[in-house]
């Protein structure tokens, strides 16, 4: 893979954002009865509800590796929270490395 797909459009329906964000990212999705793999990454932006920090947000997750595999709600909480923060200290000028987790990721190259 070599890209991070993002769509934009006015609004996320309930299905993709279900707490009214604006934004949402997903992975790699394996075949799943009659639909085929998914190979690629992806985030989703809905204009109406989201804040000029829901971008960053939602690329940190896929920055991070978090959109490579499954997570339930309580480990996305703590991703979500943990991005926020990460992307709070950036803002600062301090670096954060697991930003890179990244680099050595299969579609990086």
């Amino acid at each position: 893979m070599d890209r991070i797909n993002l769509f934009v459009t006015e609004t996320l329906s309930y299905d993709v954002d279900r707490h009214r964000t604006g934004g949402s990212s997903i992975g790699p999705q394996p075949q799943s009865g009659i639909y085929p793999a998914d190979p690629y990454f992806k985030t989703f932006l809905g204009l109406r509800e989201a804040s000029a920090k829901t971008l960053a947000h939602e690329y940190a997750h896929h920055f991070t590796l978090d959109t490579s595999h499954n997570v339930a709600g309580a480990a996305n909480l703590w991703a979500d929270l943990r991005n926020d923060y990460w992307l709070w200290r950036q803002r600062s000028s301090a670096p954060i490395d697991a930003f890179r987790a990244c680099a050595k990721s299969i579609w990086t190259k």
